[in-house]
């Protein structure tokens, strides 16, 4: 049987047991330490081999065991009691935590071991630092106190996903390169990550982060308290729009588990740190420092801070604090007329200004055509910029006079004493075309127009005449070789009388006399004529003359009395034959009077058929009437025989 040792506390009765030893050794024994019972030890405790020690909690009555050397455990311990220790924290085997509290209340003391401990609460107390040499875990809360944890090359877990899960007055945890401290969170709320460094200059620079979901995540923050350099990331490989990046220290931030973005915090002193603007990140291809996008700077005390809203790029852990490059802009180049001044201003904020005229103020005045050049800088970065000015002689935007015109006058191109303006006006187009015939009879003003510093525009009235127009009538030769054809102007207007009118025959040598009513007798043929009035506006136009097909014949009519439809392609159709009928009308009756046949034209003959019936032989009136083409009107009547 193992040996027991038993601390009671009675329900009315607090016990507090003492033990004076260099190392209170432990060798298989069960300790218990009741609820209420105080247990101390006045130098190290060592739990070998099989012992079992453990502190008690019921309700509020609290065991306490108190330890002033290190404490080793190489057996099981643990309980939901105290275990407070001045010396070192050595675990090399089972702690069960319970929902008990460790107190680390010494002077430099070691949380170590060959086994982490997996720790309910833990609080550091006591003087000096408290240091890790293997990755411990805090699943309640991790109080910090006025004291810093430095957790080395390892890694403090807390695992709880409470934001009050780490406490502090100005307590902090530090780490070298390759140590972290890990948060677990489950709330869109801001969990703080008190992070700092005694190494060197003393520094508390904490890290917010507040993740954009109540989703399960982890993250991890480091505060390296040195120039990123010396750890690999060139603080001199800067992106376009950094300026400079903090030399003194930097972060390093990930996210473990989980994929939510975040809104990461980053605070700075600006009395102990100087004044910086934005927030960069590492990148490895290419391997640069780049500006992080969606920043605010606040200012605060005593902690300045710059926020990066919605970040989810952890492709790379290193953070730094930057200033922005800054940016001049001396605008678009200018023009300036002879005489006149340009003004070139760097805008103000800067804390120098150097021009390439070597003027050293924020707006200088220059005369002469060039390019001019200012560097800008506000204490800590510089920039550049350029403008071209040009100082241009005044435009003459002077027209040449032009007009009158007819309305009928082909397009002319308008000219102005300097080229490259704009016209603008009645019957003109944008380069200076005027169109007459566009524009209309009147006075139309047109601008012409140079802008810029130096243009001009002047304006002049061009007058437009109506010209003379004309409706031309024409009638066709009666018959081939007559020559009897008109060639007429039915209708003139417009102009201003008197007219002068000159016909000329296209096709030959001579003129025609002048008459406005008609030419008479003409060939057939185009015929040209000219109409001028007294502004001088003319018009030409042309009127065609139309020959005949049809040959010139004495007018003849002969119709025949008899005719045999009887198919045998010989006289089977009766036709009237003849020349020079203009107007024809044939009509052929029975006996009784009825109207069997009747034609119009003198193509259309009778084939001896009333309503598609073949008629018998018998003797048939006939009454024609036709217009000759020399004005004769003839009136004919007979007898028709209709024969087999």
């Amino acid at each position: 049987m193992k040996n027991k040792i038993y601390l009671i506390l009675s329900f009315f009765l607090m016990i507090t047991v003492s033990i004076n030893a260099q190392v209170f050794y432990v060798d298989g024994a069960d300790v218990v330490v009741t609820q209420g019972a105080v247990m101390q030890v006045n130098g190290g405790l060592q739990n070998a081999n099989l012992g079992d020690l453990e502190v008690q909690k019921v309700g509020v009555l609290i065991g306490q065991l108190i330890i002033t050397g290190d404490f080793t455990n190489d057996a099981t311990s643990g309980g939901d009691g105290t275990f407070q220790v001045e010396g070192d924290w050595i675990n090399n085997s089972i702690f069960n935590s319970g929902v008990g509290d460790v107190v680390l209340d010494g002077v430099n003391q070691n949380i170590s071991g060959t086994q982490s401990t997996s720790f309910y609460n833990l609080e550091i107390t006591g003087t000096g630092i408290k240091t890790q040499t293997i990755n411990q875990t805090v699943t309640n809360v991790l109080a910090l106190n006025d004291r810093e944890l430095a957790t080395d090359l390892f890694t403090m877990f807390v695992t709880s996903s409470s934001i009050t899960a780490i406490t502090r007055t100005t307590g902090f945890v530090s780490s070298l390169d390759g140590g972290v401290l890990s948060r677990n969170t489950s709330l869109s709320s801001s969990y703080l990550f008190p992070v700092g460094s005694s190494i060197g200059t003393t520094r508390y620079r904490p890290i917010e982060i507040m993740p954009s979901s109540t989703n399960s995540n982890t993250y991890t923050v480091r505060m390296a308290n040195v120039d990123a350099t010396t750890e690999g990331y060139n603080r001199s490989l800067l992106d376009t729009g950094i300026c400079m990046a903090n030399s003194t220290f930097y972060h390093q931030i990930n996210r473990t588990a989980g994929v939510d973005a975040i809104e990461l915090t980053m605070y700075y002193d600006e009395i102990a740190d100087g004044l910086w603007e934005n927030m960069g990140y590492w990148t490895t291809l290419p391997s640069l420092w780049k500006k992080a996008s969606n920043t605010i700077h606040t200012l605060g005390a005593p902690f300045n801070n710059v926020q990066a809203s919605n970040w989810n790029n952890f492709s790379n852990e290193p953070y730094i604090l930057i200033v922005p490059g800054i940016s001049i802009d001396l605008g678009p180049d200018q023009t300036v007329c002879v005489g006149d001044t340009a003004y070139l201003d760097a805008g103000s904020g800067f804390t120098s200004y150097l021009w390439s005229t070597t003027e050293t103020t924020q707006i200088i005045a220059v005369v002469t055509t060039g390019t001019y050049y200012v560097t800008v800088t506000d204490g800590y970065c510089s920039s550049v910029d350029s403008i071209n000015v040009t100082i241009q002689n005044y435009s003459d935007a002077t027209i040449l006079p032009v007009g009158p015109y007819c309305d009928n006058d082909i397009p002319t191109n308008l000219i102005a004493a300097d080229p490259g303006g704009i016209w603008t006006g009645t019957g003109v187009n944008a380069t200076g075309l005027f169109t007459p015939s566009s524009a209309g009879a009147g006075t139309h003003q047109i601008i012409y127009t140079i802008t810029g510093n130096c243009g001009d525009a002047d304006t002049i009235d061009i007058l437009i005449y109506d010209s003379p127009k004309a409706i031309m009538g024409s009638t066709s030769e009666s018959c081939n070789g007559a020559e009897d054809g008109t060639a007429r102007i039915d209708s003139l207007y417009g102009g201003t009388q008197p007219y002068t009118i000159l016909w000329t025959n296209i096709g030959g040598t001579g003129t025609i006399p002048n008459d406005t009513t008609f030419i008479y007798p003409v060939a057939p043929g185009s015929y040209t004529v000219v109409i001028s009035d007294s502004n001088g506006c003319t018009l030409n136009t042309s009127v065609i003359v139309d020959g005949s097909l049809e040959d010139c014949y004495t007018p003849d009519i002969y119709i025949p009395n008899i005719f045999s439809p009887n198919g045998d392609g010989n006289n089977d159709i009766l036709y009237v034959y003849g020349h020079g009928i203009t107007v024809f009308d044939f009509k052929i009756y029975d006996r009784w009077g009825e109207k069997i046949f009747e034609s119009k034209t003198q193509t259309n003959g009778w084939d001896g058929t009333y309503r598609n019936t073949k008629l018998d032989p018998a003797v048939f009136v006939y009454y024609f009437k036709a217009e000759l083409n020399n004005g004769e009107t003839i009136k004919l009547t007979g007898n028709i025989t209709l024969t087999k």
